[in-house]
């Protein structure tokens, strides 16, 4: 194990000081730079530049010593319950003279830190907003990769808030030409507001087609141990996207937007960021091939897929422009035909990919194509997001699964139906009668 070296800072006591590690000043600018911090958020991004640290061994020296040497100031958070609190930490006087002496800010900068922090309103939100971006920046490292947290009012290039055609996002995570716009949900603001902000989205994606922009409505949920806690987020989730499912906006090929839970923000943003997803017409396409092929090779699923040409298919008119990405004939064993399905590409929280959804459930309903369609299959790329995605909307005829999941198994294959808009129960296909 290679040994981490320490660098000695004097604290001006009595040629007292203190012995700090590269990835422990990096640590303290990204505290620096987000403000406020808890030790878990401080923790994952140190691990991932010192993997040895312990994380018992690291909130002893930031409780302890860091404190004791004004490195950092703990603020004790209260839990609402008799002698149940945790710390988080702004950094201190001690700790901006070694980002200063690291030639990490200067002095001008630094001047700036007690308004930065007098600015914080809702404490449970800013924490929030953090475990997004410092766990985002985390995976990024992870992979190799740098991300560029960026402020909000720094990302607009203004202290103003008055021009009506800004929009200020929680945070923004940058990296490449990518721009990943955090806004944390808390349950408390109108859906007419957040449908107001993504038409504000939409006007400074128009303004700058070279960038790729990626908003994130995030639903505070219960992976952060705050008194604050969001008891209703599925119904919360649900009534967000059905009030943005067709928002002006989604239309524009630069943004996408997105709603998830806080749990899964992070994983979903270092993929944007990495260029992983939204998902690519070239990925889905071989997905979809993928899946017809795993249950078509399925022995226990008994039916063969036939793929139907869209000629024979759709309704030839620019109202109805919307299409799946496969319709197939289900073939028995003797080689009948049992009913027809389309085959839709669904990625979790994206209102775009759940928009076309939405969309083909509507022509199925009105039989607006020129074969009846029996059933609507959606297929996630991987079982976690099959698991993790809120649907919200009341689906009747939507069959959901996972492309991954349907290969030489040896089992029959499961599809999922929803049972209320927030919840599925799995059956084989043919058990569940439309």
């Amino acid at each position: 194990m290679l040994k981490v070296e320490r660098k000695y800072f004097s604290t001006g006591d009595n040629r007292k000081g203190v012995q700090i590690t590269d990835g422990e000043i990096q640590t303290l600018l990204l505290l620096y730079n987000q403000r406020i911090l808890t030790h878990p958020q401080m923790y994952e991004y140190l691990k991932q530049i010192e993997p040895a640290t312990k994380g018992e061994t690291y909130r002893r020296r930031v409780s302890q010593k860091f404190t004791k040497y004004g490195i950092v100031i703990a603020e004790p958070y209260s839990l609402g319950q008799k002698g149940f609190y945790f710390n988080y930490y702004r950094i201190g006087p001690k700790g901006l003279d070694i980002l200063i002496q690291e030639g990490l800010i200067s002095k001008q900068v630094s001047r700036n830190l007690p308004s930065r922090i007098a600015n914080i309103k809702n404490l449970e939100h800013y924490l929030s907003i953090q475990q997004v971006v410092t766990s985002t920046i985390s995976k990024g490292l992870s992979q190799g990769e740098n991300f560029t947290s960026v402020a909000p009012y720094e990302f607009i290039g203004t202290d103003q808030m008055f021009e009506n055609d800004r929009i200020v996002s929680d945070w923004v995570i940058s990296h490449n030409n990518q721009h990943v716009l955090i806004e944390l949900d808390m349950g408390t603001e109108a859906l007419n507001r957040l449908e107001d902000k993504v038409k504000k989205y939409r006007t400074m994606a128009l303004g700058t087609p070279h960038k790729q922009y990626s908003v994130l409505f995030v639903e505070i949920d219960s992976s952060m141990n705050l008194r604050y806690g969001s008891p209703n987020r599925e119904r919360r989730i649900g009534n967000i996207k059905k009030r943005l499912l067709y928002s002006k906006g989604l239309e524009l090929e630069n943004l996408d937007v997105y709603v998830i839970t806080l749990e899964r923000a992070a994983a979903l943003a270092t993929d944007l960021l990495i260029g992983k997803r939204p998902y690519t017409s070239q990925f889905i396409e071989q997905d979809t091939q993928l899946l017809m092929k795993n249950l078509s090779m399925n022995s226990k699923f008994g039916f063969t897929l036939h793929p139907i040409l869209d000629e024979f298919l759709y309704i030839q008119s620019e109202n109805y422009p919307t299409k799946a990405d496969m319709v197939c004939e289900l073939v028995n064993d003797a080689g009948y035909k049992v009913e027809t399905v389309m085959l839709v590409f669904l990625e979790e929280g994206n209102l775009k990919s759940l928009a076309r959804v939405d969309t083909l459930n509507e022509y199925v309903k009105k039989g607006l194509t020129q074969i009846p369609i029996q059933r609507i299959i959606a297929f996630y790329e991987n079982r976690e997001e099959l698991e993790n995605d809120i649907i919200g909307i009341d689906y009747k005829n939507v069959y959901f699964g996972d492309g991954s999941g349907y290969g030489y198994t040896g089992e029959e294959p499961v599809f999922y139906k929803l049972v209320t808009p927030y919840r599925m129960e799995g059956r084989a296909l043919l058990d569940w009668k439309y």
